[in-house]
């Protein structure tokens, strides 16, 4: 059987994002059309297209609208569930992430289905708009639900799942980790503020005054 190779036709680029000042535009690349022959349709129906995933991108575009140089956010293979860029308010105070791109993103097949998708961990990775080196927040191998930016924009607070019981599946049988995040100079320090010894003293806590036997 003749394979179909991917092909321009086959991607999309989304709307761009400016930074005037610095003569850059960021284009999402999303997909388009489903290439009959090079994989099946279920699989990319799991990268479904700007219009009906407007989150999902394949990679980004990093455009120079000057000299028309341009890089990709990351070479390897990776999907993009979310991205938020800097703040362009003028009284933003100085802060070590005011220009700052914050990724939600999944970067490796966790459960070894075949797919790169919503089923694996995102994690949270964050990179300068000047600079092509992404650098990792939230640990490896635990899915981000959650993150807030504190407000002296030094500081993320993060929450994630970490899949204790190995099954490769994120669900409310593994157990929810609280980070707080400070990027330093040579990438970030991450903190756990829930200690596994704090959970068990909580879930004692909760069986003596909240089991049925108790009512």
């Amino acid at each position: 059987t003749e394979s179909t190779e991917l092909t321009e036709t086959h991607f999309a680029y989304g709307n761009p994002h400016h930074f005037d000042s610095l003569g850059l535009a960021i284009f999402p690349l999303t997909f388009k059309n489903t290439p009959e022959g090079y994989a099946s349709k279920t699989r990319f129906d799991e990268y479904s297209s700007y219009d009906s995933r407007p989150s999902g991108f394949w990679n980004l575009l990093f455009y120079e609208l000057e000299t028309g140089d341009s890089h990709l956010l990351k070479e390897e293979k990776i999907y993009i569930h979310f991205f938020k860029l800097p703040s362009s308010k003028s009284d933003q105070s100085s802060s070590s992430l005011q220009e700052d791109v914050l990724y939600q993103l999944s970067y490796q097949d966790y459960n070894e289905d075949g797919f790169l998708n919503h089923n694996d961990p995102k994690s949270l990775f964050s990179s300068t708009i000047y600079e092509e080196t992404l650098q990792q927040i939230s640990p490896e191998v635990e899915d981000l639900i959650d993150y807030e930016v504190l407000n002296d924009n030094d500081h993320i607070l993060l929450k994630t799942i970490r899949d204790i019981n190995q099954d490769k599946i994120f669900n409310d049988q593994d157990r929810e980790v609280w980070y707080l995040c400070k990027k330093a100079t040579n990438g970030w320090t991450r903190k756990e503020l829930l200690s596994p010894d704090r959970s068990k003293t909580l879930t004692t806590n909760l069986h003596e005054n909240w089991s049925p036997e108790q009512e």
